[in-house]
This record gives structure tokens, C-alpha cells and sequence, in this order.
């Protein structure tokens, strides 16, 4: 577990809203997860946002923060990330299309040791994540 796990959660699961779930008006969701193989994962944080319907269609923004960490016996890493989100849902008579563009920030703080070889690293790297999703129903 650690920079792989992180990176690759946020590459693979880019923050996208589920339109039809959400109401007209604010809304705020916490959430947390946690993972284990060779060692653990843990994070959390809150998602927020604001959604509204106009002419049939619906339009909102969101924002998410979350927080972990990971760790096993050689290596332990943090995590920040901030996500942003702008989403509609167009309603045709016969073609629905939904699209949502957002951006994604990563910090990332950790260190890998190996003391039979009294060995240790450390790093520090960002990770920005763009992403756009479009979908025709």
C-alpha cells in the first residue's frame, strides 16, 4: 500500500455526481473508506454542493475534500486531495445527455524504510487530475 494505491484511486475514480440521485438546493454528503491487503488505507473527508433544475434540465457544483493515510510495515503515506465538479443534465424528448467537467488536486507526503539495510526514502509530489465525462442516454 501507499503512492500507488492513492494515485491510483484518484486516476480511476474522479469525483462525478450522480444527477438523478441529487434534489433541487444544497447538499452535503461525508464519506469514508477503508482498504486492506499487505497493509491499510483509510480515508475521509466531505463532499458539497448546490443543484438546481431549469427548463426540465438540471445543473450543479460540487466540491470534495478528503484525507488519509496508508501504512503497512515499511512504508507509510498521507493524502489531501480537493475536487471540483460542474455537471447538467440536458432532457430531451429523446435524447438525454448528461456531461460534468472538473479538476482534481492531489498532495501527497510519505516515506519508505528498509531497516535490515537501514535504508529510507522520502518524497512529496502533487497530482492534478482534469477530467470530463459525457454520457448519452
Amino acid at each position: 500500500m501507499g503512492y500507488t494505491d492513492f494515485t491510483n484511486i484518484r486516476k480511476f475514480n474522479p469525483f462525478l455526481i450522480d444527477v438523478l440521485s441529487k434534489s433541487d438546493g444544497a447538499w452535503i454528503s461525508p464519506n469514508a473508506s477503508y482498504y486492506k491487503t499487505v497493509g491499510n488505507l483509510t480515508s475521509g473527508g466531505t463532499s458539497a454542493g448546490y443543484q438546481w433544475t431549469a427548463d426540465n434540465n438540471i445543473f450543479g457544483v460540487a466540491a470534495n475534500y478528503a484525507g488519509g493515510k496508508s501504512n503497512d510495515a515499511f512504508s507509510k503515506v498521507e493524502n489531501e486531495s480537493y475536487d471540483a465538479s460542474a455537471y447538467a443534465l440536458i432532457k430531451d424528448s429523446d435524447v438525454w445527455v448528461k456531461t460534468a467537467v472538473g479538476f482534481g488536486y492531489g498532495k501527497f507526503n510519505g516515506s519508505t524504510s528498509l531497516p535490515v539495510f537501514a535504508l529510507t526514502n522520502s518524497a512529496k509530489f502533487n497530482q492534478k487530475t482534469f477530467y470530463g465525462d459525457l454520457t448519452v442516454y
